[in-house]
Parts: C-alpha cells; sequence; structure tokens
C-alpha cells in the first residue's frame, strides 16, 4: 500500500487520479496530524463515516427532523471531504509518497516515526536526509509532478501485472519430480 500526499494546490488532482487508478490511498485536502501515529482514531473516525452513510441510505432517516437530517448530512459532507482517500485504508500504509517534502513535514515526521519508508520529491528548500528514496525536482511544477507521476503509475502497475502473474503461475500444480525455474 502506498499512501500518495499532496495538499499544494498545483497538480493535487493528478495525484488523486494517479493514486485512484492504482486504487491506493491519498490525502490532498489536509493532513490530518495523527494519520499514522494515531491511526486507530482515523479508523474509528472512517467507522462512523460509514454509519453515517448507511444510516442515510437508510428509511430511518426519514425519521429525523428536517434540521437533524441536515446536521447529520453536513457532518458527512465534512467526514467526506476529509476523509475521501483514506476511506479504504484498513492497516497504515506500506510506504509514503510525498510530492512536496518541505510543506508536509508532519507527514513525514509521522512516518519517520513509525518507520515507514517514505519516497519525496525533493526541491531545494527540502531536506533529502530525511527522506529514505529522494527524488530531486521541482514539487511546484505540474509538468513535473505529471512526468514523475505517470511514471510511478506505469511501474507500479507493471509491478501488480508481474505479481498478479506469478500468483496465477504458482495456483498450478507442478508434475512430480520436476522443478519449476523461478
Amino acid at each position: 500500500t502506498v499512501l500518495f500526499v499532496r495538499t499544494k494546490r498545483q497538480a493535487k488532482e493528478m495525484v488523486k487520479k494517479t493514486a485512484e487508478n492504482l486504487k491506493q490511498p491519498y490525502v490532498v485536502t489536509r493532513w490530518l496530524g495523527g494519520t499514522l501515529t494515531n491511526f486507530e482514531t482515523i479508523a474509528k473516525n472512517l467507522k462512523a463515516l460509514e454509519k453515517l452513510e448507511e444510516l442515510a441510505k437508510s428509511d430511518d432517516f426519514q425519521k429525523y427532523t428536517k434540521k437533524e437530517r441536515k446536521r447529520i448530512e453536513e457532518k458527512m459532507i465534512k467526514m467526506l471531504a476529509i476523509f475521501s482517500g483514506v476511506r479504504k485504508m484498513a492497516k497504515l500504509p506500506d510506504v509514503l509518497f510525498v510530492v512536496d517534502t518541505a510543506k508536509e513535514d508532519v507527514a513525514v515526521k509521522e512516518a519517520r516515526k513509525m518507520e515507514i519508508p517514505i519516497v519525496g520529491i525533493c526541491d531545494t528548500n527540502s531536506n533529502p536526509d530525511l527522506i529514505d528514496f529522494p527524488v530531486p525536482a521541482n514539487d511546484d511544477s505540474e509538468k513535473t509532478i505529471t512526468l514523475i507521476m505517470n511514471k510511478i503509475e506505469e511501474g507500479l502497475k507493471d509491478k501488480n501485472d508481474e505479481r498478479a502473474k506469478s500468483d496465477v503461475k504458482s495456483d498450478r500444480p507442478t508434475p512430480k519430480g520436476s522443478r519449476e525455474k523461478k
């Protein structure tokens, strides 16, 4: 699982699109402090959001007053804005991908504390020593971010395709006395 983080205006949509194409979690609105270090609380909020959505879809929702329904809907919209990218994240990510490591310093600190490897685009204002796999590039250029995100998407899709093929091969029984080359 790769958690993509980009909260600055430039190329927010590109990061979101890439993460959605790869079916990976993302944060593009605002980094909530404790997203990684206090993940249990985030998981509770995600469950509360699911309950609100179920309530809004149920027949019981009409039993509430107009004012109560409006409050529930407003709370649901607010939670969706904050948690929409991390809704499907059931566990801590395996890797954190940060587009602007200087601006997303809280995310970087949390990932370092939780010992999650960090891949980050490091501009001249960033400290590459904090990043496990720094990518030196201009983190404000939409073209640069688009190029990098396209390459990451391409690489992760290839990796997923290889993994799917190896899973299919491993399901086949091997004849007695022969070995499958690895």
